[in-house]
């Protein structure tokens, strides 16, 4: 299996310079496959501001497919990432399901199991689990579903991007389906990268939206006590000094923005954050006052 990229993916209006591609792949893929490594089916929330590189480095890693052989003794992982704001079949019960059974090449997997909107039995649920899983792995590695921004769910003018009752279903399903796994059947892991700096405010946040939607409230429970809460790592200072001198700036340039950002910059220059690196590189000379101005829009955009 070359890639387990989302079905039909928007096609980018810009293009990400292979070099920086490389370097976050360099910098991120053990970190990410020691997440896999923590148990046999990994539940993930990763907290962390908006534009810190988590999207682009899980797609990367849907694409590469860097860890499909075995790791340390342990099964090896297929990267399945699932960007839920630009599928918009997402939004609707069936549609979202639709797009779950697209990655194993069977639009109709669940949907068989599924009528309307009520639950179906768990057994059947976790069959037709098991049989995504074996396809996903082919057999050998294990599937790590990436949920990335679902927490769009309940923006757009009030016209919800994510069906979040399908979405709870599904979190639901595979958490209890690890805690009962039996035969040769393959675990699932999951990471759910958020745009909040901790979890605790993702938390926070979508209780607060509870008697707007219940999926959500109930999806934050199971977040809450299953997930393990983590953040973005940091860039290395010498991947942030390189990412910005692949962008066209000087090593001096590179030096000082890393120096007064305390390598934040990097994180964010896909690809908002380009632009506003040349901006503050094009300053002059470093000094505290100069550099300090962009720093908003630089760290918490």
């Amino acid at each position: 299996m070359n890639s387990t990229t989302a079905i039909d993916p928007p096609a980018s209006s810009v293009a990400l310079p292979s070099a920086i591609d490389e370097l976050l792949l360099s910098e991120y893929s053990d970190w990410a496959v020691n997440l896999t490594l923590r148990t046999t089916s990994p539940f993930i929330a990763l907290g962390s501001h908006r534009k810190t590189g988590k999207s682009t480095l899980f797609r990367l890693l849907a694409d590469a497919q860097p860890h499909l052989d075995e790791i340390h003794g342990e099964m090896g992982v297929t990267w399945v990432y699932w960007d839920l704001e630009s599928d918009t079949r997402a939004r609707t019960f069936q549609g979202f399901w639709r797009s779950l059974g697209g990655f194993a090449q069977n639009p109709d997997l669940f949907t068989d199991i599924l009528e309307g909107e009520s639950s179906p039995s768990d057994d059947a649920l976790h069959t037709a689990l098991d049989l995504w899983a074996e396809v996903i792995g082919e057999g050998v590695s294990r599937p790590v579903l990436v949920l990335d921004h679902w927490t769009e769910a309940r923006h757009g003018g009030g016209q919800p991007r994510v069906n979040v009752n399908a979405l709870q279903l599904l979190t639901d399903a595979i958490v209890v389906r690890s805690q009962n796994l039996s035969g040769g059947a393959l675990p699932v892991g999951m990471v759910i990268p958020t745009g909040f700096p901790t979890v605790d405010m993702l938390l926070h946040w979508a209780r607060g939206l509870g008697d707007q939607s219940l999926g959500l409230y109930r999806l934050s429970g199971t977040i809450d006590r299953q997930f393990e809460a983590l953040p973005m790592p940091f860039l290395r200072h010498q991947t942030s000094i390189e990412i910005c001198k692949s962008l066209g700036l000087s090593k001096r340039q590179a030096g000082g923005i890393s120096a007064y950002t305390g390598d934040w910059f990097g994180r964010n220059g896909y690809p908002n954050g380009i632009p506003d690196c040349r901006h503050v590189a094009a300053l002059g000379p470093w000094t505290r006052r100069s550099v300090l101005g962009p720093l908003p829009t630089l760290r918490d955009d």
